[in-house]
C-alpha cells in the first residue's frame, strides 16, 4: 500500500499562466492556443519552491463550454508549452488535469471538486495535509468541497472580503496577495510534517 502524500493543487490560469483578453467577450479567458500562454511573473519560482519542499504538484485547468471546448490536440499543445517553459527556470509539475463545465449542465465548484479528488486518488493524496492555490471564489469553494486548505491569491483584499459574503461556506483557509506570501504559509506548515522530495 503506498504511503498518502501532500500535494498542492494549482488553478492554472491566473496563478501560472496569464489569462488572455478576449475581445469579442470583452473579458479575460483562459488561453485557447498554445502561443497565447505566458508564465504569470512568480509562477517558476512558486513552483520551484514547491518542488523543493517535496509536495505533488497538480495543476487544474479550466474549461468553460461557453468559451468553447478544447479539442484534444490544443489541449495537448497546450499543456505541452506550460510544461516547457516551467522546465526552462527549472520546475516541475506531476499531473495536469482538464476540469470542463458547462454552466448549463452544473456548476463549475462540482466540477473541479470532482477532478480533484480523481487526481488525489490517482497520486494517492492526503487531502488534510494538502493545498489548493487559487484566484478565483468558485475555485477556492471547489478546493474546500473536497477538503483541502485552500489559498487566495486575491488581487484584492476588499474584493475578496466582499466575495466571502456571496459563499460564506468557501472562505479560503488563508488570503494572501501573492505568490511568494502564498509559499511561505505552505513552507510553514511543511516544518510540523516530515515530507520527502517526490
Amino acid at each position: 500500500m503506498k504511503t498518502p502524500l501532500p500535494a498542492v493543487f494549482l488553478v492554472r490560469d491566473g496563478i501560472l499562466n496569464e489569462r488572455v483578453f478576449d475581445e469579442t467577450r470583452q473579458r479575460f479567458v483562459p488561453p485557447q492556443r498554445a502561443e497565447h500562454l505566458s508564465l504569470c511573473r512568480r509562477a517558476g519560482s512558486f513552483l520551484r519552491g514547491l518542488n523543493n519542499l517535496g509536495y505533488r504538484c497538480l495543476v487544474i485547468a479550466s474549461e468553460d463550454a461557453g468559451i468553447g471546448p478544447l479539442t484534444p490536440i490544443r489541449r495537448d499543445r497546450i499543456n505541452r508549452r506550460l510544461r516547457m517553459d516551467l522546465d526552462e527556470q527549472g520546475a516541475s509539475v506531476h499531473g495536469i488535469y482538464p476540469c470542463p463545465y458547462d454552466r448549463k449542465v452544473s456548476t463549475k465548484v462540482l466540477a473541479m471538486s470532482g477532478v480533484i479528488l480523481e487526481a488525489a486518488a490517482t497520486h494517492h493524496i492526503e487531502m488534510h495535509r494538502s493545498f489548493l492555490v487559487a484566484n478565483d471564489l468558485e475555485d477556492v469553494v471547489a478546493g474546500h468541497s473536497a477538503g483541502l486548505n485552500t489559498i487566495w491569491v486575491a488581487d484584492s483584499t476588499e474584493r475578496a472580503e466582499e466575495e466571502f459574503t456571496k459563499a460564506p461556506d468557501g472562505r479560503p483557509s488563508s488570503l494572501v496577495d501573492g505568490l511568494d506570501e502564498a509559499l511561505a504559509l505552505i513552507r510553514q506548515d511543511s516544518r510540523s510534517t516530515s515530507i520527502r522530495p517526490v
